[in-house]
């Protein structure tokens, strides 16, 4: 690979939006959206721009957001758009539009989805969540089982939907780790709904859930499409998001789902691995699931990552790293644990694991166990039980779920 001298990496400028969503959309071969809510979403300082003269040709951004982890929700960097134009790939323009970033992006860690899984590996992004891609094949299903709901569904027009979901999924993301916050601008962004990008789909719906104290603990948007075969009504929906902070929201939830008049098929693409809903139904066979790598997450900075989540167990191991990005990374650390905090900083002590920064991003959330990577070979234990430590101690009782791509 060889580096194009000509090409410069510039930080954005608020004048840059059109030129960056653009040049992102040609990369990912598709026609650019703009739209007032995707520019006041725009962050030009935090969007990196490869130029050659005055065409853009490669951009890498981010958004301010936060992520929930065991235990707590942190500032985190949302990494998004990233691509290079085809003209202008195997230069070296996506490695230093990549390493530009991480080595000046001040949270502790950055998140993306990835496009291309075998891309960001390099960087040290490593795979720490993953999700059901499901199909539930409605006259096959059965009852939905589960507790009483004696509690209220009703629907919720779109220019009243931020206000009212908006708590809901605050308390949604302190359940679960791996969900990014919501400010008002994530939360205009993620409604925009223009008609031409609803391929063939209705508008969105909302509905929600209010338990007999009159308290709204969940709620579900999803679209749907009419469509007849042979014997009838064979009608799909796509459900963008269930959200539930109770199992008595989640079970009147999906028994509305999934009992929907004239639909035969529900496709959601981001079930939690532990999803419970499977056990509800009389058929589980119903749900054709595939699962797919989800979150990939990036340590930025070791100890400030490590102290600020929770552990499942007491632990006391000494980590040894190496990053081929962010130097400060690389060496021993020493991670010691109690039910009530949790401290990393660097040591000379002798390690008791070791692994790249890739493998302890997708431990962190709790999504990927250690003992997994050891047998793969990309962990290695240096002293008797190190990965059975860290197996339990960085296991977690909820599965990460995160519910939407940004």
């Amino acid at each position: 690979m060889t580096f194009d001298d000509n090409i410069r990496i510039e930080t954005g400028t608020p004048h840059d939006y059109e030129a960056a969503a653009e040049s992102f959309a040609d990369a990912m071969l598709f026609d650019a959206h703009l739209s007032e809510s995707g520019r006041q979403r725009y962050e030009p300082g935090r969007s990196l721009l490869a130029r050659e003269d005055d065409v853009v040709v490669g951009t890498a951004s981010a958004y301010t957001r936060t992520l929930s982890i065991p235990g707590a929700v942190v500032p985190a960097a949302h990494v998004t758009r990233v691509a290079v134009q085809s003209t202008h790939r195997r230069k070296g323009v996506l490695s230093r539009l990549m390493k530009t970033q991480l080595r000046s992006v001040p949270e502790a860690l950055c998140v993306l989805w990835a496009t291309e899984p075998q891309i960001y590996g390099r960087f040290g992004y490593g795979p720490a969540s993953w999700q059901l891609e499901v199909q539930a094949q409605l006259h096959r299903i059965g009852q939905v089982s589960g507790p009483r709901t004696d509690g209220r569904l009703r629907q919720v027009a779109c220019k009243d939907a931020i206000e009212v979901l908006s708590p809901i999924h605050a308390a949604y993301q302190r359940q679960r780790p791996g969900v990014s916050g919501r400010d008002k601008g994530d939360w205009r962004s993620r409604l925009d709904d223009p008609s031409e990008l609803r391929h063939g789909m209705t508008q969105r719906k909302f509905v929600v859930y209010s338990n007999t104290a009159g308290e709204a603990t969940g709620y579900a948007t999803w679209r749907g499409n009419l469509n007849w075969d042979d014997v009838g009504p064979a009608g799909k929906i796509v459900l963008e998001e269930l959200v539930a902070t109770d199992l008595e929201a989640y079970t009147a939830l999906w028994r509305y789902v999934l009992s929907m008049d004239l639909a035969a098929t529900v496709n959601y693409r981001h079930m939690p691995v532990d999803a419970p809903v499977r056990h509800l139904v009389a058929n589980p066979r119903a749900f054709q699931s595939c699962q797919r790598d989800a979150l990939w997450l990036r340590i930025v900075k070791v100890p400030e990552a490590l102290s600020q989540r929770a552990y499942a167990v007491p632990v006391d191991l000494v980590v040894e790293l190496s990053d081929d990005v962010i130097d400060t990374n690389n060496g021993r650390f020493r991670l010691t644990a109690d039910s009530d905090s949790a401290t990393c900083v660097p040591t000379e002590k002798p390690a008791d694991l070791s692994m790249s920064v890739k493998e302890l991003g997708a431990i962190y959330l709790g999504g990927t166990d250690p003992m997994e990577l050891a047998r793969a070979g990309a962990i290695e234990a240096r002293t008797p039980q190190a990965v059975e430590k860290a197996s339990a101690a960085f296991g977690w009782h909820t599965a990460p779920g995160s519910i939407e791509v940004f």
